[in-house]
């Protein structure tokens, strides 16, 4: 059965997009079938795979019958790993579902329907806001990953993500926490990080991936971080993040490629 995973947190600059592309290039190279949808109209995702930001008819056509998403996908550079793209119309997402008449849930279910077949994996780098079209997202994902770096301000977004789970989006999520773009150098990183692991341990990721002026040459290199930097410290720490996330979604070992 198709795992959804999506990649979210209200506040941007917490390494989203840059963990949606490394993790789905990872799974892939593991030997999942991964479709990443770049739901974020900026398209910095589709960007770093080299996928035009456009899908032909825009939002109302994922939907209508006339372009479906199975037409939408587009392959990338990498075995097992294919996109499907942003569209600045996604930001009318919200408007589609009221004019519907659906449940947000459902149409989420019916853009990804067709799909989900050819997939063992579709991750969803989410835009940084909570909207009716994110929380028909969150109520139909096997897990919800949020990504934060060690601030204050970061802490308090994912408090009022939890809020917002438990009050308003009445259903079960399984939302797991991980830090990115972490400097052990700082006191206060130090701190904020072994408080937290330590307090909320059964929501959290153990694994820690560094700040890493590396991994800003993404958007020179347009191309996951894993791939043109097979052998660095942080595509290792992405593998054993992968690796948390796998036993999570109780997926099955399987042979994966050679990082290239």
């Amino acid at each position: 059965m198709t795992k959804i995973v999506a990649v979210f947190n209200i506040k941007g600059g917490v390494g989203k997009t840059t963990s949606s592309v490394n993790l789905a290039a990872m799974a892939a190279s593991r030997g999942f079938k991964t479709l990443l949808w770049d739901m974020d109209p900026q398209g910095a995702t589709s960007f770093y795979l080299r996928v035009k930001n456009k899908i032909k008819g825009g939002v109302s056509g994922l939907t209508s019958g006339k372009h479906p998403v199975t037409r939408q996908i587009k392959a990338s550079d990498y075995r097992d790993l294919h996109v499907l793209p942003a569209d600045i119309s996604y930001r009318l997402m919200d408007e589609q579902i009221r004019k519907a008449g659906q449940k947000s849930s459902r149409y989420i279910r019916e853009i990804l329907k067709p799909v989900l077949d050819d997939y063992d994996m579709v991750i969803v780098d989410c835009p940084p806001q909570l909207s009716e079209t994110i929380a028909g997202l969150l109520r139909v994902v096997d897990l919800l990953l949020v990504p934060s770096i060690p601030t204050i301000l970061s802490l308090r977004t994912v408090k009022q993500m939890q809020g917002f789970i438990k009050k308003d989006l009445n259903s079960p999520v399984k939302m797991r926490v991980f830090f990115s773009q972490v400097d052990m150098r700082k006191a206060m990183h130090r701190n904020i990080v072994e408080k937290f692991l330590l307090k909320n341990n059964r929501v959290s990721l153990q694994t820690i991936i560094p700040s890493s002026s590396d991994v800003e040459k993404m958007g020179i290199e347009l191309a996951p971080f894993i791939h043109f930097e097979p052998d660095h410290k942080v595509t290792n720490l992405y593998g054993q993040l992968w690796d948390e996330i796998q036993e999570i979604l109780m997926l099955e070992i399987r042979p994966g490629l050679k990082l290239r």
